[in-house]
């Protein structure tokens, strides 16, 4: 199960990845970067139990990062399920392991930063 997802973290980097800069080339650079990791690999390979915390922490930003790039002038419920998704597999990779507790606390920043960005926005 571990190498399960330690593979399913690669299309969820590249897709990661491409959103945030626009170009494919960095996108799979990036990618092939994170597969030929040896720690990567390892952690992987053998199944611990980091594998499934790092995994829902890249879900977890990748949806956090979906959300703060949200047009403000956006509807509030249209933004709704990318910041829905992002807590659920926060709370999924803190009930598989407590060390994604700390990925909270960039998530809680992120979210303060676009919510102080929407005020000076609206103001």
């Amino acid at each position: 199960m571990g190498t399960l997802f330690g593979v399913l973290m690669l299309p969820i980097l590249y897709i990661f990845l491409k959103n945030m800069f626009g170009k494919t080339v960095i996108a799979a650079c990036g990618t092939i970067l994170f597969a030929f990791d040896f720690m990567h690999y390892v952690q992987t390979r053998i199944a611990t139990i980091d594998t499934y915390g790092v995994f829902f922490i890249l879900l977890s930003y990748f949806f956090m990062y979906r959300y703060i790039t949200r047009d403000p002038e956006e509807a509030f419920n249209k933004s709704l399920p990318s910041l829905a998704l992002s807590g659920l597999f926060f709370g999924i990779g803190c009930a598989c392991k407590w060390i994604v507790i700390y990925a909270g606390a960039g998530l809680l920043a992120l979210y303060i930063i676009r919510l102080i960005w929407c005020y000076k926005y609206y103001k």
